[in-house]
């Protein structure tokens, strides 16, 4: 029997429907056409239809009170309710050119000079370092091999932006079924309320805040967090995949998070039970899922206890996936520049994984140029997506492997791993070795990245 959804008020409503199992295309056709006359003038009716079903996973129309009442009524409903917001961003606010070097082995780095973030100077310190992260100054990473792709999965991203010009890696745009049926298949961000699509596809590929500048940034956009729009998002990036024949060279970055922590007392409901599958799906294709751990650990939960570990999809998922696709599944939690965990960070309770994520800086979602500054998983994670885009792209990490077991780290200060990308001491030296005067790793003859590309 259908769910009733309770109403907020008798306004028309836009509401998402599920059909029930195994339901026929007959069916299909009859319930269409009933929902169609529902709506009458209010909207059409949106059929949310996947690359591999041959019928709809759900419908989008709005509906005065007594329409609903009718529509739930159908024997080929499932469930209906209002199409609400199911997710959240997951931030807390706080208010140059690439040149290429050559190791003396041959082996190709790009090294970016100042001035550079300084949470990536974090990442290209080499984990045997004698000196603190203050003498460090260049972000250096391995160059690619063959080609990668991160797959950045919200908003869309501010084109304009200094950041995203130039880059030796492509940008694709990607649009999910809903995105293009509201006219917002643009190059542009969908400007929400506390939106940080730009700032976080910055962290994972901008030429002056991002991690990877090699690797092909792939925008996946779509409208909002509503129910509707979260539910197509991973499976449009898994037919993009899956159609370009991109296995084993791709990240799926998400910094958003389920609106309500978890229930482990309940079944996964819709639609985290599709995203579930998808995700698995990624895996089981050789897909690194790289996601927010979430930021709400000085919060408490129904129990009076402060919510230290991840309680929020997709990264509670990492604790009931399949062993055979663990470790492609990687929650990422928030440090600052010296391995200190946030304060706010929720993580995993064995062998968390942080990234600096504290007083970031990142590409403006509307200037050309100038940059915001932000801290939250939410950047920490796309910050690791660049990461394991560049190790996939240069060899350093091979898919049928678990990255959670090659993923590079280091004990700092705080005791936490913080990840780095394989950079050793000879290629990213501490400032006094550099003011000896032996700079021809960096600035001597070597040609750019751009001339190395053209050539």
């Amino acid at each position: 029997m259908a769910i009733l959804a309770s109403l907020c008020s008798a306004d028309v409503v836009q509401y998402i429907i599920y059909p029930v199992t195994h339901i026929s295309s007959e069916d299909v056709k009859a319930l269409e056409s009933l929902l169609g006359s529902l709506a009458g003038g209010e909207s059409h009716v949106y059929a949310s239809l996947r690359f591999d079903q041959s019928t709809p996973a759900y419908w989008l129309v709005k509906l005065s009170e007594s329409a609903f009442v009718r529509a739930e009524a159908s024997p080929s409903v499932r469930l209906i309710r209002p199409n609400k917001p199911v997710a959240k961003i997951s931030l807390v606010n706080s208010s140059i050119k690439i040149n290429d070097t050559l190791a003396a082995d041959g082996t190709k780095y790009e090294t970016q000079p100042n001035p550079t973030a300084t949470e990536l100077v974090v990442l290209s310190q080499p984990s045997d370092a004698s000196y603190t992260i203050d003498d460090y100054q260049n972000y250096v990473w391995k160059a690619a091999l063959r080609e990668t792709f991160i797959y950045h999965a919200e908003f869309g991203i501010n084109m304009a932006h200094k950041d995203f010009q130039g880059r030796p890696g492509k940008i694709e745009w990607l649009y999910t079924n809903l995105t293009k049926d509201m006219g917002l298949d643009q190059k542009k961000e969908v400007i929400v309320a506390g939106g940080h699509s730009t700032c976080t596809a910055s962290k994972a590929g901008g030429m002056l805040y991002g991690a990877s500048k090699s690797a092909t940034l792939v925008v996946v956009k779509m409208p909002d967090l509503s129910e509707g729009s979260i539910g197509e998002i991973l499976a449009t990036i898994l037919h993009d995949i899956e159609s370009k024949r991109r296995h084993a060279r791709s990240v799926v970055s998400i910094s958003w998070v389920s609106s309500l922590p978890v229930d482990p007392s309940v079944p996964i409901p819709d639609p985290w039970t599709s995203i579930r599958e998808d995700i698995v799906t990624l895996m089981l294709r050789g897909v690194i899922v790289v996601c927010a751990a979430g930021n709400e650990a000085e919060e408490l939960n129904a129990s009076g206890q402060k919510r230290l570990l991840i309680d929020t999809y997709p990264a509670a998922f990492t604790s009931i996936i399949r062993f055979k696709t663990a470790g492609r599944l990687i929650p990422v939690s928030n440090c600052d520049i010296y391995g200190r965990e946030a304060p706010s960070s929720q993580k995993i309770s064995l062998q968390p994984l942080f990234a600096p994520g504290v007083d970031i800086k990142c590409a403006h979602r509307t200037a050309e140029e100038g940059f915001r500054i932000d801290s939250g998983t939410s950047f920490s994670a796309p910050l690791v997506a660049g990461v394991i885009a560049n190790l996939l792209a240069s060899g350093d990490m091979i898919y049928e492997i678990p990255p959670m077991q090659l993923l590079p780290s280091w004990k700092r200060k705080g005791g936490q791993n913080v990840i780095w990308d394989l950079v050793d001491i000879a290629h990213n030296p501490p400032e006094p070795w550099n003011a000896i005067g032996n700079l021809s790793l960096f600035n001597m003859t070597a040609m750019t990245l751009q001339d190395r590309l053209t050539e």
